[in-house]
């Protein structure tokens, strides 16, 4: 995920995770409206979260109810994501808490395990480096293969995804969104195959490339060769991380 830096007025930005809930009444939602349109940060955090909120706002109720015969420390965990905090840890916090908070019977780990290792779609942010052109072919076709990845297409976007990556293999974006997008169409060994060089690496991909490529092996039967990655991916920071350690939890009880 990409950042556009602090918010410029956090007493105003304090209030988006309420925003995003619809918990604001009319005139706190004008004013927080007002703020983000010069508040690059604000802006950035609402657009990234839209999808989590979507789901925050559907199964709020049910959460709460869940959570009302259950330990304080669940109660708490519920508490944390009425605050300010980053949309993407609520991400990682929604999935997490949706699964964790269903009712176990006997031999629910097994359906546990695929519910956290789900491969779901992460927001993309075109760039360009400096100086360079759109007319380029591997940029022409990656914007081409991530308008189709945009609409839930991954399957339409495989093609000039592949295109762009061929072209320039040694960038990092191209390989990682190409993998992500051939987990999402199913095609699960070669997207975990493209994605296992960012996951053993250094890069700014690692920590979720590291989670897909375990989430890849989970789906497709194969736990035991997860672990290694899911390690990786949770002795980092941020919501790659939380979910990794969460599948290692529910591995470490099946």
């Amino acid at each position: 995920m990409t950042t556009t830096g602090r918010c410029n007025a956090e007493d105003v930005g304090r209030l988006l995770a309420a925003y995003e809930l619809g918990a604001l009444d009319a005139a706190e939602a004008a004013r927080f409206e007002a703020h983000l349109l010069r508040c690059p940060a604000c802006f950035e955090s609402l657009y990234e979260g839209a999808p989590v909120a979507a789901v925050l706002r559907a199964r709020g109720a049910a959460l709460r109810s869940a959570l009302a015969p259950r330990p304080p420390v669940a109660r708490a965990l519920f508490a944390r994501l009425a605050r300010p905090v980053p949309l993407a840890l609520a991400a990682a916090a929604a999935l997490v808490l949706a699964v964790l908070l269903t009712p176990r019977r006997a031999g629910d780990d097994h359906e546990r395990l695929l519910a956290l290792a789900r491969v779901e779609a992460e927001p993309y942010e075109p760039f360009l480096l400096r100086g360079g052109s759109e007319a380029d072919p591997a940029d022409a076709a990656l914007q081409e293969g991530m308008s189709y990845y945009d609409l839930g297409r991954y399957a339409d976007a495989i093609a000039p995804l592949r295109e762009a990556h061929g072209r320039l293999p040694d960038r990092a974006d191209i390989r990682y969104y190409l993998g992500l997008d051939l987990l999402l169409a199913g095609e699960t060994g070669e997207g975990t195959r493209l994605l296992e060089p960012l996951a053993l690496g250094e890069g700014p991909f690692r920590d979720r490339a590291a989670l897909h490529v375990a989430c890849g092996h989970i789906l497709a039967g194969r736990p035991e060769r997860a672990r290694s990655f899911l390690i990786i991916a949770a002795r980092g920071e941020g919501p790659a991380a939380e979910r990794a350690r969460a599948i290692l939890r529910t591995l470490g009880s099946s």
